[in-house]
């Protein structure tokens, strides 16, 4: 595995952890679909976007579950396509999941990968949260979510299931919860989202031995293992994986 890490800033470049490679690209910390149609020559990753008109990015909204959603980020990514390749620019899209946007499990993942592809296109792909598209109401089962998923990615990986080429990195992250509030019984997401944390962070609620025994079963040689926390924070959650 190649190990990077976010930047601490809103916005950064994806460095890797041992400075042995170059970044694995450019972090902008804003979803996609509140981005102008703009394309730039490198490796671009960002949030896969949301419908909410919140000013919180993060805000829960039943409509990101939508066909029309979906229909309105494949619009998106097509004009941006097209942009792309009028000006002759190769860089690519990574698309971060996450429980609250229209990328928000797997499932919702791998299809929507395999629609991109049935359009040709060859430069959008997923750098996959797996604790990220964890909610609140999930946690008391998160190793058996975490577990399915981690497999599924696997999966995709070694070319099982999917092309191998539709994932351009990893995150591997705990989550720490917000303070306050309470679960919805009702099982709706609602309220303030859970934060991603470093691996080794004290406040994380995720079992860091489940994550890392995950990651070692099922990421291949070379897949790019991307970390919270910034430059200088990667060194330690990386040796967790040695």
């Amino acid at each position: 595995m190649r190990f990077f890490t976010l930047p601490s800033e809103h916005s950064g470049a994806i460095c890797a952890v041992a400075d042995r490679e170059e970044a694995l690209g450019y972090w902008v910390d804003k979803p996609l679909l509140s981005q102008p149609d703009e394309v730039v020559p490198m490796t671009v990753a960002t949030w896969s976007g949301t419908l909410a008109q919140d000013a919180d990015a993060f805000a829960p909204d039943v409509r990101n579950w939508s066909v029309a959603a979906r229909s309105e980020l494949h619009d998106k990514l097509d004009r941006l396509g097209a942009i792309a390749e009028q000006r002759g620019v190769m860089g690519r899209l990574l698309l971060r999941p996450h429980a609250r946007h229209i990328l928000s499990d797997w499932n919702s993942c791998a299809r929507f990968m395999a629609q991109r592809e049935t359009s040709g296109d060859t430069r959008t792909a997923l750098l996959v949260d797996p604790a990220s598209m964890l909610t609140k109401q999930m946690l008391t089962r998160s190793a058996e979510h975490l577990e399915r998923t981690f497999e599924q990615v696997g999966q995709m990986l070694r070319g099982e299931t999917g092309n191998a080429s539709h994932i351009g990195g990893v995150v591997l992250c705990n989550l720490r919860k917000p303070a306050g509030g309470e679960v919805d019984p009702l099982g709706y997401d609602e309220g303030d989202r859970l934060v991603p944390c470093g691996l080794d962070d004290s406040g994380g609620v995720l079992d860091v031995g489940h994550l890392v025994k995950l990651a070692r079963a099922h990421l291949v040689t070379g897949t790019p293992v991307v970390f919270t926390g910034g430059s200088g924070q990667g060194e330690g959650q990386a040796s967790l994986l040695a």
